[in-house]
């Protein structure tokens, strides 16, 4: 994502800098998004333990959405994605930019504005990261495709489960009731029925986890930068 905000601001006038940056993290952002949704997906059924093991994920996900069950929610992680590139670029740029000019920002500054801008991040987007939660980890529902057929067949047990106390205010979906419709309706049932501060539920070890994650990329980030800069130059002199 970095590298694509750099490459932005090489084509664009100063003053459009800061959006250039934004839109191609952003940009970034959303096409991660299409490749780890799958992986997000089955990792937070793990972490629910729905499953016993990934083997065991993944073939109930396949089995009974097919490919579409990988991407359950993902308009929620695209929306996060796109969320945390902004915040993330917003904030490392202003707080870069509270550094003294002119001179090298020092690795414990490096290390303060990741931590800083991960923090941010982190408090800016925990209503999403919630609900990508809660719409990744709803009960599957197998399609007629997917459902064993003949005399002696048996209907699945997550769509038996799917149909069980959480039926009374479901969302009727193509494939069977979901509790949530999608982004916005988990953001009002969720509001309504748990209060407000249930999309800030697990906010102090997201922030922990997510600030120190952000102190250490930044720092070696720019350490590294600086580093192969330096030795490229290095080389560039040798052979001339």
């Amino acid at each position: 994502q970095d590298r694509a905000a750099r490459s932005a601001a090489a084509h664009l006038a100063p003053a459009y800098l800061p959006v250039g940056r934004v839109l191609a993290g952003s940009l970034a952002g959303l096409a991660c998004s299409v490749v780890h949704a799958p992986i997000s997906v089955l990792k937070n059924r793990l972490q629910v333990a729905q499953y016993a093991d990934l083997r065991t994920a993944f073939l109930a996900v396949a089995n009974a959405d097919g490919l579409r069950g990988f991407y359950r929610g993902w308009a929620s992680d695209a929306s996060l994605e796109v969320l945390l590139a902004t915040v993330q670029f917003v904030a490392l740029d202003r707080l870069r930019a509270l550094a003294p000019a002119g001179l090298p920002i020092a690795p414990w500054r490096n290390s303060a504005i990741g931590f800083a801008a991960g923090a941010l991040t982190a408090l800016c987007t925990e209503p999403l990261d919630v609900v990508k939660t809660r719409l990744t980890t709803q009960p599957l529902h197998p399609t007629s495709a997917a459902q064993p057929r003949g005399r002696g067949a048996k209907p699945s047990a997550n769509l038996a489960a799917a149909a069980g106390g959480k039926a009374a205010r479901a969302h009727k979906g193509r494939d069977g009731p979901d509790e949530y419709g999608g982004v916005s309706d988990a953001l009002r049932q969720i509001a309504r029925t748990e209060g407000t501060f249930a999309l800030w539920r697990g906010l102090p070890q997201r922030v922990a986890y997510t600030a120190l994650k952000g102190a250490i990329w930044y720092s070696v980030y720019q350490h590294t930068r600086v580093a192969l800069g330096g030795a490229l130059l290095r080389v560039a002199g040798l052979r001339v």
